[in-house]
């Protein structure tokens, strides 16, 4: 249900004398942000195919938000606005990071939860 947020289902329910009757219901889905966020903990950029970049599992329903990666020593190493899954390891001058253990700030455009948290960057 995360790209369809509205149903329509109908019910038709007929009696042994042949008499019908059809009730139709609308669902809405309500979808809400999750207290934490669901992300891979460590990124891998082997081509593996399993956590070769830093992944937010259902990242369309954070429309606008902007990744920030910390080195070990708070130093902002990367920076992403409206994020689409596309860090595997890289500063923000394109060049790979070295193995480490690295900090996230994943940020709404406005009002909204903010996330933090860390991950692990393996070569």
């Amino acid at each position: 249900f995360e790209k369809q947020q509205s149903y329509t289902l109908s019910i038709q329910a007929q009696d042994s004398g042949g008499l019908s009757h059809i009730e139709t219901i609308f669902i809405q889905v309500l979808d809400v942000i999750e207290s934490e966020l669901p992300v891979n903990n460590f990124v891998s950029d082997n081509n593996d195919g399993k956590n070769d970049f830093f992944f937010i599992q259902n990242v369309d329903l954070y429309s606008g938000y902007s990744l920030f990666i910390f080195s070990g020593s708070g130093v902002l190493v990367y920076s992403q606005r409206d994020y689409q899954n596309e860090w595997y390891g890289q500063a923000d001058n394109g060049k790979q990071l070295p193995e480490g253990v690295y900090y996230y700030k994943f940020t709404p455009p406005s009002e909204g939860r903010s996330f933090k948290g860390k991950v692990t960057l393996i070569r």
